[in-house]
């Protein structure tokens, strides 16, 4: 498992904004219906899958600043790769058919004729995850600080390392199409708050440290009226996604760095304010 990094995009084609916004369709979406329906240019949005190859670099290669590292948690993100999820699942989906019974349905039918399903390798899902500091060991806290001193964003954490974490209990921040998931996680696995994240595909980065908990991040952003912004009937898979509420956490939660890997289209959009 592990491996390399989920591609994200060199080029961008000559797609229609569109085409752009309906490559995220899939993104966070759990099985079942998606509620609304948006038109699909099929051959522009094959074009920006095919196009989309590069590979996810372990940081940005500037660093005018380093975000904290001595504070009382540990800041990460996950990303997971969602299984079943390809550009033609991603059609259905916009056009609120049920992604479950139309992949069943594929599946069968390319069993039958010896042949593979698509490709998934576009379509990802993140989450934020907040460890206690004196969940980990003094050595694992020095790294850990040394990797975000090395950064100005985010840092890849090494497969081997975050498996040979040992018990560190933590708290995961994530959203779907069920609302918000706030559920505990122990850091040396691979746990999601969606059933179809691909377990097997997994990669986790660390941006900083907070003195915030996961409780107090969570309701830095839904205070007030923005409980309702990331309720389940908000959820929609290209304006309001999973990879659009950990930006806002980090951002607006942890006052860390927005930005993503580079997992593709889905983290284009920009948090600009903190008001809902």
């Amino acid at each position: 498992s592990g491996g390399r990094g989920p591609p994200g995009p060199r080029s961008m084609p000559a797609a229609s904004t569109l085409a752009r916004g309906c490559i995220l369709a899939l993104l966070c979406v759990r099985s079942g219906a998606v509620r609304d329906e948006v038109e699909l240019d099929g051959e522009a949005t094959s074009a920006l899958v095919a196009n989309s190859t590069a590979t996810l670099v372990d940081s940005p290669p500037w660093k005018p600043e380093s975000p904290p590292a001595d504070k009382n948690n540990f800041i990460f993100v996950e990303i997971y790769q969602l299984k079943g999820a390809n550009w033609k699942g991603m059609k259905r989906a916009v056009q609120g058919k049920d992604i479950a019974d139309e992949e069943q349905k594929e599946e069968e039918e390319s069993l039958a004729e010896g042949v593979t399903s698509a490709s998934t390798t576009l379509i990802y899902h993140t989450e934020v995850t907040i460890c206690p500091r004196d969940q980990f060991s003094d050595q694992k806290q020095r790294e850990l600080e040394k990797m975000i001193n090395e950064v100005y964003k985010y840092q890849k954490v090494k497969e081997d390392w975050w498996r040979s974490s040992g018990d560190a209990h933590c708290e995961a921040l994530s959203y779907g199409s069920g609302g918000v998931e706030h559920y505990n996680q122990t850091f040396s696995k691979a746990m999601s708050g969606i059933n179809n994240a691909d377990l097997e595909k997994v990669w986790k980065y660390v941006y900083g440290t907070s003195d915030l908990s996961a409780k107090e991040g969570l309701d830095a952003v839904t205070f007030d009226m923005c409980s309702d912004y990331w309720s389940g009937d908000n959820y929609h898979p290209i304006k309001r996604n999973c990879n659009f509420f950990t930006s806002t956490i980090l951002k607006c939660g942890f006052e860390l760095s927005q930005m993503l890997p580079p997992i593709g289209p889905s983290s284009t959009r920009k948090v600009w304010t903190c008001e809902c």
